[in-house]
């Protein structure tokens, strides 16, 4: 890749070592893997889900999608062995020690063991009080508590697989990682609607997604073993434990909290609500989450390419990854959210019903600008963890956990759903500031050095299908003009946008995607 001679200025951060440049490129490829095993069992979930709703009373429907959340809450269960062995390992890759990083990963899944088994077995017996916290009606109550104490057995098996997949993660090996993923993902969205029509209801449902788990955990301990075969003569390190405990206690702290912030929306909505409006609720955060995929992706190639690249002092490449995943994001980032805007009401009315196109739509729309702001903090978030920032994670959200709180339970009494969002809004614009600017005083890691200015230009396009759809509200015409700002914002890219070593990128993929095919 060379940098591109039409720029006034070289690009200093292209004159990088050739290895440097090959991690970038896998960590795209990394994150398009990622990705697409992200979008593949949504697009199935997208079929079955409404089945399920259909299947499912409201209640019903609302309940499952806080057990679906659960796991959320518990994500600080792994003492922080998942993102630690990742780190850790990532940097004994990097430098050829394959005997230390089977060690690295043997001692974090041994301290996650005595971590993760007694709070599944919390959540277990204490199955009836969560349930209780959770406004369940009577009619109910039984099989929650039952499907509760299933999905902790689901939670200690996930956590074993955030653990036990660290080779492939180390290797930024997507394929084998995304494959395993995508398959037990599939298999539990499908069955889901299948156990709930047999009439095994809450239960039935919990227990597939178990079973889907099982078959995770099988696939990374195979995995794992023919990427690394040093794992079956690996023995515990106790002076990587300090290091591994050093890394993972704050990120406990950080992660418990950042989990509970997360999730505790939906705990707000049923109580200042109602369980139904967790479901409408529920159906416009689906939608959150899936502009949020590609990011998220990232971050699972990024997290362990910075941590080589820290390992072996490689500023200039840092900076180079970093740079280039910021550009990546808003070009994928600017168009989805116009997409979302114009199309979330039509599609919510088609795919979940016209009581969900009326109640989701304005819930989504509230999470727009947070939107805007969280997606791009992934890479600056991803950079501060991969270098030993966790303590830095957990002081942001323990300071946000009051002011949320008391801002999410206000705007929710006012507002319903609808405030709850809002709120997610406004703590996510925080939280990208303090990623941004964390990034760039500690790491030196500077976002103006993106070249973003271009990419916003090109996508001033597309502000003429929402003018069309904010007068005209006809879809059709809207959606024309949609598809032809689409394609003249990809033309402006390509011309006037992307960086040569871009184009030379993505001609060089789509050549072997061809040649391929």
């Amino acid at each position: 890749m060379t940098p591109d001679p039409n720029q006034d200025t070289p690009d200093p951060l292209l004159q990088v070592p050739p290895s440097a440049a090959g991690l970038t490129t896998k960590v795209v490829k990394g994150s398009i893997w990622t990705f697409g095993g992200q979008i593949l069992p949504m697009a199935v979930s997208f079929v079955a889900t409404p089945i399920t709703i259909r299947l499912m009373s409201r209640e019903e429907f609302g309940i499952f999608s806080l057990l679906l959340i659960l796991p959320n809450f518990l994500l600080f269960a792994d003492a922080g062995m998942s993102l630690a062995s990742t780190k850790f390992a990532s940097e004994a890759y990097a430098n050829n020690d394959r005997k230390t990083e089977a060690n690295i990963v043997f001692t974090a899944f041994v301290i996650g063991l005595f971590s993760i088994v007694p709070i599944a077995a919390t959540v277990f017996l204490a199955a009836p009080k969560i349930v209780g916290l959770l406004g369940v009606p009577s009619s109910l109550y039984s099989d929650s508590v039952l499907a509760t104490r299933i999905t902790a057995g689901t939670i200690l098996l996930n956590l074993f697989c955030t653990i036990v997949n660290t080779p492939e993660l180390a290797r930024l090996r997507m394929d084998i990682n995304t494959g395993i993923n995508t398959f037990s993902r599939i298999l539990g969205v499908l069955l889901v609607p299948l156990a709930v029509y047999f009439g095994m209801g809450l239960v039935g449902a919990a227990s597939v997604l178990f079973l889907s788990a099982v078959v995770n955990l099988v696939g990374h301990v195979l995995a794992a073993l023919h990427l690394l075969p040093e794992l079956r003569r690996s023995s515990f390190d106790r002076s990587g434990m300090r290091s591994l405990l050093r890394f993972g206690l704050p990120l406990v702290v950080g992660v418990t909290a950042g989990a509970f912030l997360g999730n505790v929306d939906r705990t707000i909505v049923s109580n200042l609500a109602s369980v139904e409006a967790v479901a409408y609720y529920g159906v416009a955060f689906t939608f959150v989450s899936l502009v949020t995929l590609f990011s998220g992706a990232m971050v699972q190639s990024l997290i362990p390419a910075f941590s080589q690249l820290g390992g072996t002092s490689s500023a200039k490449a840092a900076q180079r990854l970093y740079t280039h995943s910021l550009r990546l994001v808003f070009v994928a980032l600017l168009p989805a959210l116009v997409i979302l805007l114009i199309g979330a009401r039509p599609f919510f009315a088609l795919w979940a019903g016209e009581d969900f196109a009326r109640e989701s739509t304005p819930i989504l729309y509230m999470s727009l600008a947070g939107l805007l702001f969280t997606v791009p903090a992934y890479p600056p978030y991803a950079a501060v963890v991969a270098n030993g920032g966790t303590g830095m994670m957990a002081r942001l959200f323990l300071f946000e956990t009051v002011p949320y709180l008391a801002l999410a339970a206000l705007l929710t009494y006012r507002l319903g759903a609808k405030g709850a969002a809002l709120a997610w809004s406004c703590r996510m614009v925080f939280e990208a500031v303090i990623w941004f600017s964390n990034a760039d005083r500690r790491y030196k890691l500077d976002v103006g050095r993106a070249g973003l200015g271009g990419i916003f230009a090109a996508a001033s396009v597309l502000f003429l299908p929402i003018f069309a759809w904010a007068f005209s509200g006809k879809m059709l015409p809207v959606s024309l003009l949609l598809l032809i700002s689409l394609v003249v914002y990809a033309l402006l890219l390509w011309k006037k946008v992307l960086w040569l070593e871009e184009k030379d990128w993505i001609s060089h993929s789509l050549w072997r995607f061809t040649r391929w095919r």
